[in-house]
Parts: C-alpha cells; structure tokens; sequence
C-alpha cells in the first residue's frame, strides 16, 4: 500500500524498481521504510531487552520470549543472509538498486551523502511539480520512446532524426534539440560557482582565453587570491561514465598550461581541479572533496549544485517534447 500510494503521488512507472522507493537518500533512494524489514528487525530488538529473554527456555516466560526471537529472526533471513541492522537493509536496497537498468547510474550516489539532501529538505528551486519530476528523472523514469515500449516491438529511433534510440540518456546529453538547455545547465554551475569565489575574494576569469602554439584554449574558471591559481572546469557526463576518472580526466586537460597561467596571472601556484557530475544530479566523490577542501564551495552547496543539474535536465526534456526541428 506505501508503495502503491508513493508511486501515485510521484507518477511513478509500474516498472520502476521497488529498490528505488526503499533504498536511503544517501544511497539514490527515496528513503520510504520498507515493513517488511524494519518492522521485524525492532521487534526483535526490542524482545532482546526484555528481562524475559534471559529466563531459561524451559520456562513459560522464557519459551515464549525465544519462541518470538526466533520467529524474527526467520524473517530477517534473506537469501540465507541474516539481517542484523538498519545499516544491513541500507545496503541491500541499495545492492537491489544498483543491479536494476534504470538504478545502475546512482551506485555512486553514497560517496558524496549530502549531493541528495534536497529530496529530504526541498529546495527553493523547485516547484512542487519540478519535485516530482526530479524524482523521476533521477531514477529514468521520464517517458522518452525507448522507456514506454520497453517489451514491446516498437521502433525507438529518436523523433529528432537523431539516427539513435530515444533514451533519456540521449535526449540530455546528445540530442541537437536540447543543446541549447545542455550549455545552460553548465553554465548555472559556473555562474555558482563563480558567484561563491567572488564573495571570498578571488579574482576570477571567466572563459579567458589562453593562446598557445596548440590554439586558443578556453577553461571555465581561473581564480586567483596571493599568489595561487586555480582553474576549474565544470562538466555533465553520462550515467554510464565512471565519474572519478571523468574528474581525473577533465582536472589534466590544463596542466600543460601551468606555466603559461603562472606568468599570465603572476602567481607561482596552479591547482587544477573540475566540477564532475553525472545527468542524474550525482557527484564524482573525488571532485566534490577536491571542491571542498579547497574552500571553493562549501559541503551545503553540493545539493544545490546536484538539484540545478537536474533542473537543467529537466528544461532540456521539456524542450526536447515541445521542438519539432528534425535533423536532415
């Protein structure tokens, strides 16, 4: 019946794992209780405090007090493993969530816990009706023709001539009818960003352009307090990217212009770092802590980055269903 009425509430697809319901915010869920396991897992807690359950078995007190431990502990077995702990269902919501398509782009979601807060706080961001369809955008729930003819012999080519499936997927990170909303949504990161080091007193560039022999290149961000440098570059990948080597990847792409900006901006430190998040609103763990140890954002800001990701994917799919261009 939770189920049932949470599904209601949100527009949820039948198919939509029940992983995602009952799976902790920390962890990409919506954090609704399951019974079924915690009701039997205090139950038995606290049967264990009872006086009762240290008479000896052979007594009426104490054969009836084991007799209803051991019942719980019979429904705490799963899978010939015993649940012993809260931390215990946590982690097989979230194993049950990881191994479902729709689930499998939030198995990095523990390693930054406060990226998901807003679905627990809310945010002055989102309207009520922008909540729910965040809910549903984090757990690829939004209707694209590759997520309703799921099991059904359905041509699935996107209806931007796209030559590709219509996934979610495609539609917020490929799709040349949403290109417009993708540099929007990058740039409110920068604009973020940009904002908070200003009110620290950096003084920060915005898109300077270097020239090389190579050719002209352009990094997002390049503060500067003393006699340190940082440059920054902000970027939205796939679900499928592992988001720590992303980070890594997009943190080298400026190192051969360490010298350059060293001279350039009269500093005699360059730190190199980016702003790494997948569609679904999840940080690379490596990013958000090189974000944070080096006083760029604060911890409190990673939710309302991760919630303006998925605000921009959202503008992104609106647009995509109200445009008609097709590509030639």
């Amino acid at each position: 019946m939770i189920r049932q009425a949470v599904r209601t509430w949100i527009n949820l697809p039948t198919d939509t794992p029940n992983a995602y319901i009952h799976a902790s915010i920390r962890d990409g869920g919506l954090g609704i209780s399951s019974l079924r396991w915690t009701v039997p897992l205090r139950r038995l807690n606290r049967l264990k405090k009872l006086p009762l359950a240290e008479q000896p078995a052979n007594s009426a007190p104490g054969a009836f007090t084991q007799n209803e431990i051991k019942q719980c502990e019979n429904r705490l077995k799963d899978n010939q493993q015993n649940i012993k702990t809260s931390a215990d269902i946590y982690k097989r919501w979230a194993e049950q969530l990881y191994t479902k398509v729709d689930g499998i782009g939030l198995k990095e979601s523990s390693q930054v816990p406060q990226q998901h807060v807003w679905i627990q706080e809310g945010t002055r961001f989102l309207t009520g009706k922008d909540f729910l369809q965040s809910c549903k955008l984090r757990i690829n729930a939004l209707p694209t023709k590759s997520r309703t003819s799921r099991g059904r012999p359905k041509e699935r080519l996107c209806r931007a001539g796209c030559n590709r499936p219509e996934t979610l997927n495609h539609v917020l990170q490929q799709c040349h009818r949403t290109h417009g909303p993708r540099i929007k949504r990058h740039n409110a990161i920068i604009t973020y960003i940009e904002r908070g080091l200003r009110r620290q007193e950096y003084e920060v560039s915005n898109e300077p352009e270097i020239h090389t022999t190579a050719g002209l290149r352009k990094p997002d961000l390049i503060a500067k307090r003393g006699i340190t440098a940082i440059l920054i570059d902000a970027q939205v990948v796939n679900d499928q990217t592992d988001l720590n080597s992303a980070h890594k990847q997009k943190s080298e792409l400026y190192k051969d212009l360490m010298e350059t900006i060293k001279e350039k901006w009269n500093v005699q430190e360059v730190k190199f770092t980016s702003a790494t998040l997948s569609w679904r609103g999840v940080w690379s763990g490596r990013s958000a802590e090189e974000l944070t140890s080096l006083g760029i954002i604060r911890k409190r800001s990673l939710k309302v980055l991760s919630s303006r990701v998925v605000i921009g994917g959202l503008a992104a799919f609106h647009q995509f269903n109200k445009t008609t261009a097709v590509r030639g």
